[in-house]
């Protein structure tokens, strides 16, 4: 997964993950797993404490889930 993050940019590194996360999903890039904080800390640069901000922020809108010891998952329609 390519991610881009602007360190002065506008909007907070973790909201830009955070968007660029939402508009993978959206574009169905993303249909079910999401990559891992490793995996997501890696591509980005961002710290796994900023990565986790941008993950808690998708996770207050509804968006993804976490599932304990299987990863983070997008929400599907019929699950909402």
């Amino acid at each position: 997964m390519d991610i881009s993050i602007d360190p002065d940019g506008d909007d907070a590194p973790y909201v830009q993950l955070a968007d660029q996360l939402r508009t993978a999903i959206a574009a169905g890039k993303i249909d079910r797993k999401l990559p891992s904080h490793m995996e997501l800390e890696e591509a980005s640069g961002l710290s796994r404490n900023t990565v986790k901000k941008g993950l808690d922020l998708l996770k207050a809108e509804g968006l993804i889930v976490a599932r304990p010891g299987r990863g983070m998952f997008v929400v599907l329609a019929d699950e909402a």
